[in-house]
């Protein structure tokens, strides 16, 4: 259970207390590491003044010192491998390491798709129906985390730098933020993709420098400052180590009822690095549930989970599709984070045994170098080892957002309510004046009501929230009937910018008050009606690729109760995009050999709208799949042996096309067709 490859170096250097000496030299040693800087841990029984002696007659000064772990960070004269050298002979010390530099364990992939296939895959829909998780946070230790996401921003806390040792954890190579949004972004808001870990906050860690390199020291710093920050999971998506330093920390957060999950690697073939019992390990699969070609694999590898084509978070507000164990890894993090909240009193242990019990088991019976102990099943692992329900006594929380208390009306005007419950709301009850108006049992908890039938005068309109264990309570404001209304509401529109450029898919806010109520808010785009909102927030997503290049026109338009009603008008601009469609055949390859059924696969790009794939062979159309994933199953038993031309054709309603073609050989022709 760690993250491969394990940090090895020669004999001479590493004596942690779990690298025995029978692995020196059959393990790969990083290529790069800060020339002027090493990890030290001095033994028990030496003294603060030994210390400091050993450390200025080799030239060294103490940076700094991971103090649960009684680790320093100390500065050495170039090159650092010969400093590790003369330190480590001297009878003070227990282990001295290198600062290693470790790249992401990313492959990007950029084309933008609609589904999310690994939650299915994974199971976590069935999953959330026991928990979406809780308060307990999972830390990303990474490149840093776009603060300013519309899926993560309201779920980061807590953030550090530790490599500039400061505040300042915004992503500086976008790996970070795609790797949260695999893990836990915002779900159930309306906007982008879903995170496996739906109500568990995230505490973005920044451990690289700005070339994407992390280093062990932030790394183990990291651990550190999330154990004792409350986080049950760490997530390292990166080509990290087996060292003594880094088993230390990770075994600082076991001890506290977590774990650190990382990435098994993408060198694509059989790495035979030793098991940490303290790190889970994950390798990558494809949609199709085999080990994904690039997933690195061996005797250290945990689990598997969806790696391939994942669709994310991208830093900047945009989505895409990434691929790497980087990403297999924080979806397991997310499952972690999930059994961890339904029931928080497991050991870490329990835990795994959780995950480990209800692997779907791939490859070899038990476990295997590809899969650990099999696919990750975020249901399966929920199921096992669940707390009793507790016994709910919490009444849900009610409030009237609109109208104000004391407000005037007239006409028909709309109560929005909001409520929240710890469990579930059942239903939410509105009476006016005490007689029971309607009653609604999902969101949005909207209610019709007419001025025109009630008396001149002050009248109560009263919400009742109920919650599936009956517990009860209310909200309540006056409002005055008013003869009539002639003054119009005022609107707002407060992003984007008037005069900005926007580009991929962009929220569109409006504020809007009313001296009585707001009705509706509508938005157009070039005076076509895009979207209409009854009730605050007014946000509207608008995909800046339908849209023409050049300037475009957002009116907001904000209707009362007496259909009186504002406009706001802005101008934003969209960049022309100059890359033309095209469409790849990812399966088969050209001038492969093939027979019986062969699965066609087509993956079109930057087309402005939905397109549709026609597939072909020899020139004679056989099939037209109109969505995601594109694909046509053909049958070569009926086809003569010998080359034939695959041809795939995408379009759009926009008129918008892009072709591909490839060759392939059927070799031989069965006897029975």
């Amino acid at each position: 259970m760690w993250i491969g490859p394990i940090i090895v170096l020669i004999a001479s250097i590493l004596l942690g207390p779990l690298l025995v000496s029978d692995v020196f030299g059959e393990e790969k040693v990083p290529e790069k590491y800060a020339p002027d800087r090493l990890l030290i841990k001095f033994k028990n029984d030496v003294s603060t003044s030994q210390k400091y002696k050993l450390l200025k007659e080799n030239g060294a000064v103490e940076l700094s010192e991971i103090k649960p772990l009684g680790i320093k960070v100390i500065k050495v004269p170039e090159h650092a491998l010969e400093s590790a050298k003369a330190l480590l002979s001297k009878k003070y010390v227990e282990y001295v390491e290198l600062d290693y530099m470790f790249e992401p364990a990313a492959i990007p992939n950029d084309p933008y798709f609609s589904n999310q296939w690994h939650l299915q895959s994974i199971k976590a829909a069935q999953a959330w129906d026991i928990s979406k998780g809780s308060s307990i946070p999972i830390a990303i230790l990474d490149t840093g985390v776009d603060p300013n996401h519309p899926d993560l921003k309201d779920k980061l806390t807590l953030g550090y730098n530790f490599y500039n040792n400061n505040n300042d954890w915004k992503d500086v190579c976008g790996h970070g933020t795609a790797v949260a949004g695999s893990a836990a972004a915002i779900t159930n808001n309306g906007i982008g993709v879903s995170g496996v870990a739906w109500n568990n906050p995230i505490i973005p860690i920044r451990i690289s420098d700005t070339n994407c390199y992390g280093y062990y020291s932030s790394i183990i710093n990291g651990i550190v400052y999330a154990a004792n920050n409350d986080a049950r999971v760490v997530n390292i998506s990166f080509q990290i180590f087996n060292g003594a330093a880094l088993t230390d920390a990770a075994r600082y957060m076991h001890d506290r009822g977590g774990w650190v999950v990382a990435a098994a690697g993408n060198t694509g073939k059989l790495e035979s690095y030793s098991d940490n019992p303290y790190i889970i390990s994950v390798g990558a699969t494809s949609s199709s549930g085999a080990a994904a070609s690039f997933s690195s694999y061996g005797p250290y590898v945990d689990f598997a989970a969806p790696g391939s084509s994942i669709l994310t978070t991208r830093a900047g507000g945009t989505y895409g599709y990434a691929s790497g164990t980087s990403f297999a890894s924080p979806i397991v993090a997310g499952v972690v984070g999930l059994v961890i909240s339904n029931n928080p009193s497991m050991t870490s242990q329990q835990v795994y045994d959780a995950i480990k019990n209800s692997a779907i088991d791939k490859g070899t019976a038990g476990r295997d170098a590809n899969y650990g102990w099999g696919i990750v099943d975020a249901y399966g692992a929920l199921s096992q080892n669940k707390p009793p329900p507790p016994i709910d006594t919490s009444p849900p929380a009610v409030t009237i957002t609109n109208p104000q208390n004391g407000a005037y009306v007239t006409g028909s005007f709309t109560v929005s309510v909001s409520s929240s419950d710890n469990v579930a709301v059942s239903k939410v009850e509105l009476y006016l004046d005490g007689v029971l108006n309607g009653q609604r049992t999902s969101t949005p908890y909207n209610f019709a009501l007419d001025a025109s039938t009630m008396s001149e005068g002050t009248h109560e309109i009263k919400a009742v929230s109920v919650d599936s264990s009956g517990n009860s309570n209310f909200a309540k404001i006056t409002v005055t009937k008013k003869t009539s209304d002639t003054t119009p509401p005022t609107v707002t529109i407060t992003n984007p910018q008037d005069g900005s450029t926007i580009s991929g898919l962009t929220m569109v806010s409006v504020a809007a008050t009313d001296d009585i109520a707001v009705s509706y808010v509508e938005l157009y785009v070039n005076d076509v009606l895009l979207s209409k909102k009854i009730g605050s927030p007014y946000d509207f997503a608008i995909d800046a690729k339908n849209l023409p290049p050049g300037s475009n026109v957002l009116k907001a338009k904000a209707v009362d109760s007496t259909n009186n009603f504002s406009e706001d008008t802005i101008t934003v601009l969209v960049q022309e995009n100059t890359v033309p469609p095209s469409i790849s055949i990812t399966n088969p390859t050209n001038g492969a050999i093939v027979s019986g059924y062969v699965k066609m696969s087509a993956v079109p790009s930057n087309f402005a709208t939905t397109p549709s794939v026609n597939f072909f062979i020899d020139g004679v159309l056989k099939s037209t799949d109109a969505s995601s994933p594109y694909e046509y199953y053909w049958n070569t038993n009926l086809q003569s042996v010998g080359l034939h031309t695959i041809t795939v054709q995408a379009f759009d309603s926009n008129g918008n096309t892009a072709s591909n073609s490839i060759s392939v050989n059927i070799a031989v022709k069965p006897l029975n067709n």
